[in-house]
């Protein structure tokens, strides 16, 4: 996603965290848990949850990984206030906050 702090800082700057964010919010866990089958195409909720996952992995491009991708504290932490220090910290396994996120799953 970015490969450069600079770009990185120019996305947070233009505010790509909130729009990542609210996409979070909208991801529906039990449709993939409860094994229901449907067509990509016609079901605007598997549009929603594949969008939610292509978020999750664009925090992770944002916070990079120190190998590929730089280090972002300041987003690093800007996600930790917004996500809580846990959440942010699960970043890193891709799906699992999402469902954590929206589910009353106690941690």
């Amino acid at each position: 996603m970015s490969i450069d702090t600079i770009l990185q800082m120019h996305l947070l700057q233009s505010g790509v965290l909130w729009y990542l964010l609210k996409s979070l919010f909208a991801y529906d866990f039990t449709l993939e848990e409860a094994g229901v089958e449907a067509i990509e195409e016609t079901n605007k909720q598997i549009l929603v949850n594949n969008f939610a996952k292509m978020s999750v992995f664009a925090f992770k491009c944002l916070c990079g990984d120190g190998a590929t991708l730089p280090k972002n504290d300041v987003i690093r932490t800007s996600l930790a206030s917004l996500l809580l220090p846990y959440g942010a910290k699960m970043v890193r396994i891709l799906y699992k906050i999402i469902v954590i996120v929206n589910s009353k799953e106690t941690v």
